[in-house]
């Protein structure tokens, strides 16, 4: 087996990906683990509040999709007063509008915005025979146009 490398040939970066944007990428991927975690915790209450360590054992295998479901079902049958369940569950929704985002920025390639200083996602994906393509210039899609 091979070792790691002692380089930092994975924390090289692209000139066009600043320090900054770094940052504002950790922050976000860092609040969706706070928030993934908080979602456990509230799973493990609705479940009985017994050992979280068993409750973050059996939701492990789950995505935060996955997790972010099972919360919002749990809590239509717990007997959690109601308007904490709307509260919980309304928090839920407005955080998951940031979850596009997230998946960018753990799975895309960023290439130049077109505001200075700005960087866009770019993604191809083909379902059902269907191409989309975003982030590129119609220009830079000439290679897909036949």
């Amino acid at each position: 087996m091979g070792t790691c490398p002692q380089d930092n040939s994975l924390t090289r970066k692209p000139s066009l990906i600043t320090e900054d944007h770094f940052r504002a990428f950790g922050a976000i991927v860092h609040q969706f683990a706070r928030f993934e975690v908080l979602i456990g915790i509230i799973i493990n209450r609705a479940l009985g509040g017994r050992q979280f360590g068993v409750t973050a054992i059996a939701i492990s295998g789950l995505s935060y999709s996955q997790k972010s479901d099972a919360l919002k079902t749990l809590l239509k049958i717990v007997s959690f007063p109601q308007t904490q369940n709307e509260i919980i569950i309304d928090y839920v929704i407005s955080f998951n509008c940031h979850s596009a985002l997230r998946n960018d920025i753990a799975h895309r390639i960023w290439n130049i915005g077109t505001r200075p200083g700005s960087i866009k996602a770019i993604e191809a994906s083909s379902r059902g025979g269907k191409i989309k393509i975003r982030g590129t210039q119609p220009d830079e899609l000439r290679l897909y146009d036949r």
